[in-house]
C-alpha cells in the first residue's frame, strides 16, 4: 500500500467513525422524542378522558337531573330521550313517571383531540302547563322563535270547571239592550317552556294575555293604542262625573246625557240616595287609574277604573276608594256612552294604571 493510499484509508476511517457517532446521537434523540411524544399522547388521552368524564352528554344530563330534582322536590324515575339534534346542539327530555317535565339542552363546545366530545353546562327548560280563558272563536299558535309549530296535540278543552263558566259580569244587561258579548272557553296548554311561546289569535288579531291572580291567563282583545287612550280618558271622565253625582255635586240631566238611552243603569241612578257623603264644601278626585279597554263586541269595550274620592266639610275629610267596572258603547250619534256601570266589581286580570 502506497503512502497516499494509507493516507486516504485513514481519512475514510476517520469519517466513518465520525458518522457513526452522529448516527448514534440522532438515534438517541429519536428515541427521546418518541418517548416524549408517547408521554404527551398518554397525557392528552388521560386529560381528554377526564374532561369527557366531567362534561360528557351523559354526565351533563345527570347533573341536570340532580338540579331538576332539587328545584322540583321530585324523586325522578327518569328516562332520557334525545328529542332534537342539530349542528352541535342536542336536546334530551327528562321524564318522571312517564311524563316529560323538562328539556335539557346541551351545546358541544368542541370535539376532543381523540374521539370524545365536551359539552357546556346544560340549559334546563321546564315543561309546564297553563290554563287559559280565551274567546270561543279564537285559536292558539305555538311558536319557537319565528317558527309556528303544530299545537294541536298540546291544547285541550277543560269541560268540567267553574272557571269555564266565566262570563262578562254585565252580559245579561247588555244582551237585554241588544248588545252581544263574546263567550269564552277554558283550555289547557301542556308541555311548553314558557307562556311567551303562545299566541292567541282572533282572526288576524293577536290577543293580549293577562295573568290572573289564580295563576291562569285571560286572552283579551285590547283596543288599538289610539282608541285605547281615548277610551281610558273617557272612562276616567265618566267615573268622576258618576262620583260627583253620587255626592250630589253633579246634576242627573248632565250625567244622563253620558248614558245610552236604553241602559237600565240610568234608571238605577234615580234610586240612589245622594246624601251618603253627608254635608261637604268641596270634592276632589285623586289617584285616578284606568285599565286598558278590552273588546267585548263590535263598538263595545270594558274597563276597570279605580280612584280616591275626597270630600271635605264640617265633619272633616272623608276619603273613599272607588272601584268601578265600566262598559262603553259607540252610540249612533258617534259618542262613547256608558252602557253599564257596576260599583265595587272589577276583573282582577285588567289592572288599572295611571292616566298620563
Amino acid at each position: 500500500m502506497t503512502k497516499e493510499e494509507k493516507k486516504e484509508y485513514k481519512r475514510i476511517k476517520k469519517e466513518k467513525m465520525k458518522f457513526g457517532k452522529t448516527a448514534k446521537c440522532l438515534y438517541f434523540v429519536f428515541i427521546l422524542l418518541l418517548l416524549a411524544g408517547s408521554a404527551y399522547f398518554v397525557k392528552l388521552t388521560w386529560d381528554e378522558c377526564k374532561a369527557y368524564q366531567a362534561a360528557s352528554a351523559q354526565t351533563r344530563v345527570d347533573q341536570a337531573i340532580e338540579r331538576v330534582e332539587k328545584i322540583s322536590g321530585l324523586e325522578l324515575k327518569t328516562n332520557m330521550i334525545p328529542v332534537k339534534s342539530e349542528d352541535n346542539d342536542i336536546t334530551y327530555r327528562i321524564y318522571s313517571d312517564g311524563k316529560g317535565i323538562a328539556d335539557v339542552q346541551l351545546h358541544k363546545t368542541r370535539a376532543c383531540g381523540i374521539v370524545l366530545a365536551i359539552y357546556d353546562e346544560p340549559v334546563i327548560k321546564s315543561l309546564v302547563s297553563y290554563d287559559l280563558l280565551i274567546p270561543e272563536d279564537s285559536t292558539i299558535e305555538l311558536r319557537e322563535g319565528d317558527e309556528v309549530l303544530d299545537s294541536s296535540s298540546l291544547v285541550s278543552d277543560i269541560e268540567e270547571s267553574a272557571f269555564n263558566k266565566f262570563t262578562i259580569p254585565a252580559r245579561p244587561t247588555l244582551n237585554d239592550m241588544g248588545i252581544s258579548v263574546q263567550r269564552f272557553k277554558n283550555v289547557k296548554v301542556s308541555g311548553i317552556y314558557d307562556i311567551s311561546q303562545l299566541n292567541v289569535m282572533s282572526g288576524n288579531k293577536e290577543l293580549t294575555l293577562f295573568p290572573m291572580k289564580d295563576g291562569r291567563y285571560f286572552a283579551a282583545n285590547v283596543a288599538s293604542p289610539e282608541l285605547n287612550k281615548l277610551l281610558r280618558e273617557r272612562a276616567a271622565y265618566c267615573a268622576e262625573k258618576y262620583a260627583n253625582y253620587i255626592s250630589n255635586d253633579y246634576p242627573y240631566a248632565y250625567l244622563r246625557g253620558m248614558i245610552c238611552w236604553n241602559a237600565p243603569f240610568a234608571n238605577r241612578l234615580l234610586d240612589v240616595t245622594l246624601t251618603w257623603y253627608g254635608q261637604h264644601d268641596s270634592v276632589e278626585t285623586t289617584n285616578m287609574k284606568v285599565s286598558d279597554a278590552v273588546w267585548i263586541s263590535d263598538n263595545n269595550y270594558m274597563l276597570n277604573v279605580s280612584f280616591d274620592y275626597i270630600t271635605t266639610g264640617i265633619y272633616g275629610v272623608n276619603n273613599e276608594e272607588s272601584k268601578l267596572n265600566i262598559y262603553l258603547h259607540w252610540d249612533s250619534d258617534d259618542v262613547w256612552r256608558i252602557s253599564e256601570l257596576m260599583n265595587n266589581i272589577q276583573m282582577d286580570w285588567i289592572e288599572p294604571y295611571e292616566i298620563n
